[in-house]
């Protein structure tokens, strides 16, 4: 019996560790700029915020994220004559959201999905411009902590999921200070 209970113990402090089901990735140090940050907003600003890539046949896929004051911004973004069909699907911590997502249809994104339902219900926002289409939504401050494990996938509807960092892995999130020099 004893030996049950020292199988069961890691097994249970496992699932405690990464509740998302994805394992933990590379720590990803997302900008945090104050709400009168002068750069918010103007030319140039997506510089200065957090971008990876993935490229795959010639399209690449990006994963955006940056806070100002008190909101998250998580944005999905697609280059490549293929374009994208499908979902953009986001795990975040114990919340998972999934949002339709055509780039020959950018407008057409209207409505994030979030599991569990909550009453902060993000909306999508979609746009394009010079080959590059995205989709951001913001989401409350509480949403995203430091150690929060995020995932982001590109789930086509007729092929594989493109998933940032890779599938069964999530990122770390540590917000690192990005105030004006």
């Amino acid at each position: 019996m004893r030996a049950i209970h020292l199988l069961f113990v890691p097994a249970l402090l496992s699932a405690c560790a990464a509740p998302t089901g994805l394992a933990a990735g590379p720590e990803l140090a997302i900008p945090v700029f104050a709400a009168d940050d002068p750069r918010v907003g103007q030319a140039g600003f997506v510089g200065e915020t957090l971008r990876l890539h993935r490229e795959e046949d010639g399209t690449r896929y990006t994963l955006m994220a940056f806070r100002v004051g008190e909101a998250w911004t998580l944005g999905a973004m697609v280059r490549g004559d293929a374009g994208f069909a499908g979902e953009v699907q986001w795990s975040i911590g114990e919340r998972e959201l999934v949002i339709p997502f055509d780039t020959a249809a950018p407008a057409a994104t209207t409505q994030v999905r979030v599991t569990p339902p909550t009453e902060d219900e993000p909306t999508p926002e979609a746009a394009g411009f010079r080959g590059t289409v995205w989709v951001n939504v913001d989401l409350p401050a509480a949403w995203i902590q430091r150690g929060t494990p995020v995932q982001l996938r590109f789930a086509a509807r007729d092929g594989a999921a493109i998933a940032l960092p890779d599938a069964g892995v999530a990122y770390t999130v540590v917000p690192t200070d990005a105030s004006t020099p």
